[in-house]
């Protein structure tokens, strides 16, 4: 069973089977007991896009079956997932973590309203936490629940980069942080106020697999990315599934063909209800990246926006995701590559979720 129901009944069973077995055999057979249970867990790094309607909330469950990641958690218009019922998923996950971090990459409320003490993410597991911009324009409901945790806000620095950041315990797997904060840098000349252009921007990467998170990100958030990784030679090419920047917003250009072109992403998720004002993702968007991403085996249809308040759809036979059309999405990265699961099937996706995986 390659699911995490699944994976859990395995692990469960392997160790169920050596503990019987390690009371007649004695010392030797324990110590394999706690091999097979420590090792069983580094197959996979599981990463939980989870459908908030008009918003982005990321989980990680890290391959040493210990820690744990969330990279945003907000929504400013709720699709068909209640969010109280992400917020107790989220929670029974990150209690079960031994180690918890939150990565905040900009204060707006479509990534943060589900961390807070109502409804949203119990912080008494969290372990460490990173913001992006000053904790001073986060509201109050946000400060409340930082209060709660075990650990502080931990404010990044102006533009910074940081290759396998040790900040970001996961396992076997690590985070890059490509920029954060970038227009308050004078060194890349993008000095500015822009809130969504200062969000942090981080690579998650495992067995060869790569998945990149940009917040908000505008277009000098972009190139403030790819200057810090080719400055540091890292190479950010060839990734195996881009989150789309603000949503796919084409806005201060935002998914801009030099950042798609440089990332060249094997698939694309837009986290975003179409229905809301903003309506995101925007058509001209899916148009730039549809060619860029792999094909898939028959066209389908996906919602976008048109940019004068009307929604439309485009045709694609492309890997393109999204929390609009797929609902709840499962990235697992494997040594085999990265497989897409999904809680409405389109071509774009690999297999479906069952209904137990799933927040309700």
């Amino acid at each position: 069973m390659n699911t995490p129901i699944g994976r859990r009944f395995c692990w469960s069973s392997a160790a169920l089977c050596l503990s019987l077995l390690a009371g007649c055999a004695g010392p030797d057979l324990q110590k394999r007991e706690k091999e097979v249970v420590r090792r069983l867990p580094e197959q996979a790094t599981d990463v939980w896009l989870l459908d908030v309607g008009q918003g982005s909330c990321s989980y990680v469950a890290c391959p040493d079956g210990q820690s744990a990641v969330l990279i945003d958690c907000g929504s400013s218009a709720a699709g068909a997932t209640s969010l109280p019922s992400v917020g107790r998923w989220l929670s029974d996950k990150l209690r079960a973590a031994s180690s918890a971090t939150v990565l905040v990459s900009h204060p707006d409320k479509d990534h943060i309203s589900l961390l807070r003490n109502k409804d949203g993410v119990d912080p008494s597991s969290i372990t460490s936490l990173y913001i992006g911009r000053s904790q001073t324009e986060y509201p109050r409901a946000f400060t409340d629940w930082v209060a709660q945790t075990k650990t502080q806000a931990i404010e990044f620095n102006a533009g910074e980069f940081r290759k396998a950041d040790t900040r970001f315990a996961c396992g076997a797997a690590k985070l890059d942080l490509l920029t954060v904060n970038a227009t308050m840098n004078p060194q890349t000349g993008e000095l500015g106020s822009s809130t969504n252009a200062d969000s942090a921007i981080v690579r998650l990467s495992y067995k060869g697999n790569s998945i990149i998170f940009p917040g908000d990100a505008e277009g000098k958030t972009e190139r403030s990315a790819l200057e810090n990784a080719r400055n540091n030679n890292l190479d950010i090419s060839g990734t195996s599934l881009l989150l789309a920047s603000h949503h796919g917003a084409r806005t201060e250009t935002s998914n801009s063909p030099a950042w798609l072109n440089a990332v060249s992403p094997n698939a694309m998720l837009f986290s975003a209800r179409v229905a809301s004002s903003y309506h995101h993702p925007q058509c001209e968007v899916i148009n730039r990246a549809a060619p860029l991403v792999a094909p898939v085996d028959s066209s389908f249809d996906v919602e976008c926006g048109l940019g004068n308040a009307e929604i439309s759809s485009l045709a694609v036979s492309s890997r393109i995701l999204g929390t609009n059309e797929n609902g709840h999405i499962l990235a697992r990265m494997t040594s085999g590559g990265t497989k897409i699961f999904c809680q409405k099937m389109t071509p774009a996706c690999d297999e479906q979720l069952s209904d137990a995986e799933l927040p309700r």
